[in-house]
C-alpha cells in the first residue's frame, strides 16, 4: 500500500494529526478563565419596596 519514503512521511503526519486531536479532546483542560461564582449585588434598584 505505502511504498515510498514520501508515503511513509505522509502517513506519519496523518497519524500525528489524529493523535493531536485526540489529546486535545481527552487531555486536561487548558482554560485560564477566572473562577466565578455567585456575586452579591451591591447596587441600587429602581423598585420601590
Amino acid at each position: 500500500m505505502f511504498t515510498g519514503e514520501k508515503d511513509m512521511k505522509a502517513l506519519q503526519q496523518l497519524i500525528r494529526y489524529i493523535e493531536d486531536a485526540i489529546m486535545r479532546i481527552f487531555g486536561p483542560a487548558k482554560d485560564n478563565y477566572p473562577k466565578t461564582g455567585e456575586q452579591p449585588f451591591s447596587g441600587e434598584t429602581d423598585r420601590v419596596a
